[in-house]
């Protein structure tokens, strides 16, 4: 049997910056978490939803509805709901959703305090006004006021339960303290086809969408995990019990959750080195995938992935470079970061 391809990429995990001033024309980073109101900016009308799930424009402001703005990659937001439900702009118009989908994850460009929502997984329709409905159209779309709001429901993610500042140098090449964890795979939810591995370090919608067991699990059919745990049986609910796993002898189920790693960064971690991980025969052996079994094909998804984290932990913190965790390529950035 060919042994495995590593490749190692270094990651680096840095203090998050203040939130990025927002440019005048350019994608609303700022928003990120935040809970606003949506007011049309032609008649400062406030969105409302109605009782059949549509939503509407009502002039009193006490009647609008308060949203979450849960950033999925950069400049890109669901717009989460009193009744934790989404803002949708499927083919059948702007309508509650009860789960998040391309429809439901809006990009959001601010020009002058006034802002424009398009779909860009969805035929990059653009939010817009007919009477006293919200709708989708071709094109440039409505623009809308953000008034802050409070009371917002809270969109559920796993809960770091840690506070504090973390130590940082006073210039850029100082001495450089902290841990360091030299061997990881937190990219290896997409090794061996892609369906081998259970849950994922982060997905766009959150921990509902990435602390999920494999779907073979639930059936109770688990032959890899039982192979290399020795246990049947497991309870498939991942967050929010966690009964059974992650566990650190089920070695199919996520561990590595970026809220986790963050939790690690805040109490001293300071490097980890990421190896990208493949076996083309073990791949073609195992019955269930998604993925290509070349180990190139492999490495170089897992690369563009972690890429993809660094931007998602980005955009939860406020725009580019605004974020902890950071990949570097050579010790001089990493000291210049860490610092």
């Amino acid at each position: 049997m060919r042994r495995l391809s590593l490749l190692a990429l270094a990651l680096f995990l840095t203090l998050p910056g203040s939130a990025v001033a927002q440019n005048e024309s350019g994608p609303a980073y700022g928003l990120a978490n935040g809970c606003y109101a949506l007011q049309s900016a032609a008649d400062n009308r406030f969105v409302s939803k109605a009782a059949d799930g549509s939503y509407r424009l009502t002039a009193s402001q006490g009647e609008a509805e308060k949203f979450r703005f849960q950033a999925t990659r950069l400049g890109q937001f669901l717009l989460y709901g009193a009744a934790k439900d989404f803002v949708s702009g499927g083919d059948s118009g702007v309508a509650s959703a009860s789960a998040p989908d391309g429809t439901a994850d809006w990009k959001v460009v601010g020009n002058a305090g006034n802002h424009r929502f398009t779909l860009p997984d969805a035929g990059g329709r653009a939010l817009g006004v007919d009477g006293d409905r919200l709708v989708t159209v071709e094109g440039q779309g409505a623009e809308f006021l953000l008034p802050a709001a409070e009371g917002c429901a809270v969109y559920p993610e796993v809960e770091i339960n840690a506070t504090g500042q973390t130590a940082r140098s006073p210039n850029p090449f100082g001495e450089v303290r902290g841990t360091i964890d030299a061997h990881m795979h937190m990219m290896a939810f997409e090794f061996l086809g892609g369906s081998a591995h259970c849950g994922r370090p982060w997905h766009p919608y959150g921990a509902p969408y990435a602390r999920v067991d494999c779907p073979d699990h639930a059936t109770g059919v688990a032959p890899l995990e039982t192979a290399l745990k020795g246990k049947e049986r497991h309870d498939p609910i991942g967050w929010p019990t966690f009964k059974d796993w992650p566990d650190n002898k089920s070695l199919t189920h996520e561990s590595s959750y970026y809220k986790w790693v963050e939790r690690a960064w805040m109490g001293g971690l300071r490097v980890f080195v990421n190896l990208l991980v493949d076996n083309a025969v073990l791949c073609e052996v195992y019955p269930l995938k998604r993925n290509s079994c070349n180990e190139m094909d492999g490495v170089r998804l897992q690369a563009k992935r972690l890429r993809e984290l660094e931007d998602y932990i980005d955009a939860q913190n406020g725009g580019p470079g605004r974020g902890w965790f950071r990949i570097v390529t050579d010790p001089f950035q990493a000291r210049r970061v860490i610092n």
